[in-house]
Parts: C-alpha cells; sequence; structure tokens
C-alpha cells in the first residue's frame, strides 16, 4: 500500500563505530558485515555480545540480546527486539540519505506544507554529521541542511511561473533556553544578545501556525546567502567535549521560511 504524501516517517541510519571511546568500556564495535554487526560490551569480568540484523525489506531491524548465563536456567528476559521503520540506512552516503529521507520533507514545504528533518539518537551517534556535514570542506559529506538549501533555492529558480520569498533563522535550545543563533551582535559590554526574549507562540495573523516570536529572520536571495547564515549559525553554537565527542553541540534547528 502506497504511503500517503503527508505522513511522519522514520528512518534509522546505521553506522559502525569506529573506535573505543576512552572510559566508555562497553561502545566498541570490533566485528562487521554486510546484514550483521556484533559488539562486545564488557559487563564486570564477562564480555557481553549482541547483533542486529538488517532483513530484506530494508525497513526491518531485530536486535538480538545476550541472556545473562549468570541468572540461572529460568530467565525470561527479552532475548531479541524487532522493530519497523520507513526505512534502514545502514552504511548510506549522504546523498542516499538525503533522497530517501529528506528530499520529499523538502518538497512538500516547497507545496506549502510544514515541513521538518529532525535527527535524533545518543551523543556521538552522527546527528551533527547527518543534518551539517563533515566540518571538513568534503562536497559528498554536505549535510542534510546544505542539501536542502540547494534544493529549494534549484527549485526556485526553475519555478518561473512562481515567486518565491525566502529567509533563514536558526535557534539553539538548552536547558528549555532558545537562543537565536543569528541575532545582531550586542553592543559591547551588554552582555547579552540584542534580540528580545524568544517564545513560541500561535501566528494568528498569518496563519503559519506555532512560531517563535523573537526570532530573527533572514531574507535570502540565493543559495549563497544561505549558507553563509548557515556557517555563521554553525560557528555560533555553543560546544563542549566529554567522553563521547570532543565537540558535541547543543539541539540546533535551522529553519527556512517560504
Amino acid at each position: 500500500m502506497a504511503r500517503p504524501a503527508e505522513h511522519v516517517a522514520v528512518y534509522v541510519r546505521l553506522r559502525p563505530t569506529p573506535r573505543p571511546y576512552e572510559g566508555i568500556r562497553h561502545a566498541h564495535i570490533v566485528w562487521r558485515s554486510t546484514l550483521l554487526h556484533a559488539c562486545w560490551y564488557a559487563c564486570g569480568q564477562r564480555l557481553l555480545t549482541w547483533a542486529h540484523r538488517v532483513h530484506s525489506d530494508g525497513e526491518t531491524v531485530t536486535v538480538d540480546f545476550p541472556k545473562d548465563v549468570t541468572a540461572g536456567p529460568i530467565n525470561n528476559a527479552l532475548d531479541s527486539l524487532t522493530l519497523k521503520f520507513d526505512g534502514v540506512l545502514e552504511g548510506a552516503s549522504q546523498e542516499s540519505v538525503y533522497d530517501q529521507a529528506a528530499r520529499p520533507a523538502v518538497e512538500a514545504a516547497l507545496r506549502g506544507v510544514n515541513a521538518t528533518l529532525l535527527a535524533y539518537g545518543q551523543t556521538g551517534a552522527g546527528k551533527t554529521f547527518t543534518m551539517c556535514g563533515d566540518g571538513a570542506g568534503a562536497y559528498a559529506h554536505r549535510g542534510l541542511a546544505p542539501r536542502a538549501l540547494h534544493h529549494v533555492f534549484r527549485e526556485a529558480d526553475l519555478r518561473t511561473d512562481r515567486t518565491y520569498c525566502l529567509h533563514v533563522s536558526a535557534l539553539e535550545i538548552h536547558n528549555e533556553v532558545m537562543r537565536d543563533l543569528l541575532a545582531p551582535a550586542s553592543p559591547p559590554g551588554s552582555g547579552g544578545s540584542a534580540a528580545c526574549t524568544l517564545v513560541v507562540a500561535e501566528d494568528a495573523s498569518g496563519g503559519r501556525g506555532p512560531s517563535v516570536r523573537g526570532q530573527t529572520l533572514v531574507p535570502v536571495a540565493s543559495e549563497e546567502e544561505a549558507l553563509e547564515q548557515f556557517f555563521l549559525a554553525a560557528q555560533a553554537r555553543a560546544t563542549d567535549a566529554h567522553a563521547l565527542n570532543s565537540a558535541s553541540s547543543r539541539r540546533c534547528a535551522m529553519c527556512v521560511h517560504v
């Protein structure tokens, strides 16, 4: 059965852990094949192993858990879990992830539908890489956000029968507090942003639904201008180091207003 054009789609992206993380003994993948990952877990003096299998439909994953032999012969603990998604992206390139998971949402936005691309996962899973890229300038590793900007402006140029007015905004959310990443610089010594307090509110006049009141909307006339704002926002993000990521960032939202 065909899926509706507008719905919530959930994809899982799988990748091997590149190296053991310092101080985290249980996050090292030591063996990998095409359809099976096996991971060794240090548990006291024992080594436990679990594996996941991607089914042939490309949408289902089964995770097998090890039985704790010390629990005795009667052990009713869960030994496997099968999960179904809209798609399983295992070892997928950035281009493939965009085409499968993001392109339909961007095309819906160009039709006037509110669309969101959300990356969710544990620290160090690769959310920033998926959304922004590797930060080293590799064109093939561009994330979903810059690819979406390219897509929007390309379509706007091709659709000569319509006129698009485009703005971008960028927010950082940490501890339930929003920070405007594109707000004008504060006066020296002011100790804060020049922007007013940000609040989520219904847009009663424009009919856009919930919006962030007080956020900076920057008009952009080209992909280059939009990318410039994207990089400015990326530089303004707060980052911190921990055992899983030397430059972990906070929750950020880059919005394109069409």
